[in-house]
């Protein structure tokens, strides 16, 4: 019988430690199952269970189920977090236009002209044209 390794076969990776292959640290896994016995998840066992068989991964500690979920509703929460300050900026961003239209209700004439002569200058610089002619949006 030979074989292909010279000292046996290759020993399988440490878990933990400085192994660049396990992503979150061993500190941070037993912080998370230390907070199991109180934890009561909001994503169902099942659907935890279900994802973890659905990709191939088998387990034999309940607590992973739980552990999953814990993560899961970590996730669920960054989410939702980041979608309410994504809203508060919008609406904060809106009602600062409404505010701004209502003191000078005349600001998006005087916006549109900025921005028409803003776009003339450059034509006018390198193309060497003169667009004092050409009409306004008023004019239209």
């Amino acid at each position: 019988m030979s074989s292909s390794f010279a000292h046996g076969p290759p020993s399988p990776p440490k878990i933990g430690g400085s192994n660049p292959l396990v992503l979150p640290s061993d500190h941070t896994i037993s912080n998370l199952l230390k907070s199991l016995p109180t934890y009561s998840p909001i994503t169902p066992l099942t659907v935890s269970t279900h994802l973890l068989r659905s990709n191939g991964l088998t387990y034999t500690d309940p607590k992973v189920p739980i552990l999953t979920s814990l993560i899961i509703d970590k996730f669920v929460a960054e989410l939702i977090v980041k979608a309410k300050v994504e809203k508060d900026r919008r609406m904060t961003k809106n009602k600062n236009k409404k505010r701004k239209l209502n003191n000078n209700p005349n600001e998006k004439e005087e916006d549109e002209k900025l921005v028409l002569s803003d776009f003339f200058e450059p034509v006018r610089e390198i193309c060497g044209v003169d667009v004092s002619g050409l009409p306004t949006p008023e004019e239209n």
